[in-house]
């Protein structure tokens, strides 16, 4: 046999026709409707009992460039110690997730998973270095997620604060052993003089030193319901794929044996 006619016939064998195709699916067809009547039924029940949830957001300006930016701080292990030990959210935990332990881990965890931060440079001079900091809160009520804006707000605010005590606490300290220095080195008036002024503008900023502000009221909290198309379709297009996958897997066993 020449190779051209040895090749057209190895083709022709190898081959399948669009006509086979169309057969097997043919065939096939009530098992294709099955899978797809039940994916569109499951996933239009998945998409009814999927409770309904709600979602805001909260805008704040955080002042100071000695803070961190609010989405690094809500990283921070203090912030997560923080907020496994916030009331509130250790209330919320326990409602949303009853007969489960409100530990450190699951608390922290849940309320990182409802809230996220978002960190925005607004204006960055020395003197007046602002960022604009973003909460967005997702939960099932409405009451709730005001309650998690809140509580995360508190939480950032006593972070921002132990950050704020740590760094003057540690300033003044280091002018105090530099006050000491000049005092033994019997220094002029005027550093002496200088070096005092400093530990009260320090003593002061750290009573002074503002968190984080409100930018304006809360955002208007948005209802999010399922949407039964979207869910309808990925159902009917998942029951098609699956059928499809059905007969011809089970041709190819067939074909094998």
């Amino acid at each position: 046999m020449k190779e051209k006619e040895y090749l057209e016939l190895y083709y022709k064998e190898d081959s399948i026709e669009l006509k086979d195709i169309l057969n097997l699916i043919f065939k096939g067809k009530f098992i294709i409707l099955a899978t797809t009547i039940i994916c569109t039924a499951a996933a239009l029940w998945y998409a009814t009992s999927k409770p309904v949830t709600y979602t805001t957001k909260a805008e704040f300006a955080q002042q100071g460039g000695i803070f961190m930016a609010g989405d690094k701080i809500a990283k921070s292990y203090e912030f997560n110690e923080n907020l496994a030990k916030n009331d509130t959210l250790k209330t919320l935990y326990s409602e949303s997730n009853k007969g489960k332990e409100a530990s450190k881990e699951n608390v922290t965890n849940w309320a990182k998973s409802m809230v996220t931060v978002k960190a925005e440079e607004l204006n960055t001079t020395v003197n007046d270095y602002v960022r604009k900091i973003t909460f967005t809160a997702t939960g099932s009520s409405e009451k709730q997620v005001v309650d998690l804006i809140n509580a995360y707000k508190n939480t950032m605010d006593l972070t921002m604060t132990q950050e704020k005590t740590r760094y003057y606490d540690d300033r003044i300290k280091e002018l105090d052993k530099k006050l000491e220095i000049l005092k033994d080195m019997k220094a002029s008036e005027t550093s002496y003089s200088f070096t005092v002024d400093e530990i009260s503008r320090m003593k002061l900023e750290k009573e002074s030193a503002k968190l984080l502000t409100p930018v304006g009221s809360l955002d208007k909290i948005d209802e999010v319901v399922p949407s039964k198309k979207k869910y309808g379709v990925m159902g009917l297009a998942g029951g098609v794929i699956l059928g499809l996958a059905i007969v011809f897997g089970w041709d190819f066993l067939k074909n094998v044996k």
